[in-house]
């Protein structure tokens, strides 16, 4: 079974105290992960059972519609009528909830809602569970990879490091 290439923007990231607990703090957790993703971009939760980052409701708000625009306007050229309804659809949105909601929908392949499991590497050798849960502007199609991690770090850096966009910090490119 194959799974796709999803790249997209980090909207929350839930992970389980029982992940970390035993050999970490959660400030250093968050520090840890800050090396993966720009942690300011999100509101911090926590509860007895989890830990929760959720992205800024402002910053999708006033930046998502054009660091969008931009990532489209590098890829085929061909879907630019679906891009431009992707990008008409959002910027009727007025909250986070009813973007997710927009995505959850899953009208078209270039906006999506995902949720994938993805583990984190802190203090160079402790993997950390996470539910990860993005808003999918690519889905490519079904993939058989193995061991690419290095491969779509590096997207992710090349996509954060050619932005102009700060959201651009909560980018994540995934298989799933």
């Amino acid at each position: 079974m194959g799974q796709y290439l999803q790249a997209g923007i980090c909207h929350q990231i839930v992970i389980r105290k029982r992940e970390f607990a035993d050999v970490i703090t959660t400030d250093q957790l968050c520090e840890e992960l800050n090396k993966e993703i720009d942690i300011s971009l999100f509101d911090f939760e926590e509860t007895d059972e989890h830990v929760r980052f959720v992205i800024k409701e402002e910053i999708v708000l006033e930046q998502l519609h054009d660091f969008m625009e931009h990532q489209f306007s590098l890829y085929n050229q061909g879907y630019a009528d679906e891009f431009a309804t992707v990008l008409s659809e959002i910027s009727k949105k007025k909250s986070l909830t009813d973007i997710i909601e927009l995505a959850k929908e899953k009208k078209s392949r270039f906006f999506q809602e995902s949720d994938v499991y993805q583990h984190f590497t802190v203090f160079s050798w402790k993997s950390v569970g996470a539910k990860v849960s993005l808003l999918a502007f690519f889905c490519e199609g079904k993939v058989l990879m193995e061991c690419y991690g290095d491969f779509l770090q590096y997207l992710e850096k090349l996509v954060r490091s050619n932005s102009k966009h700060p959201i651009s910090g909560a980018f994540r490119a995934i298989i799933d």
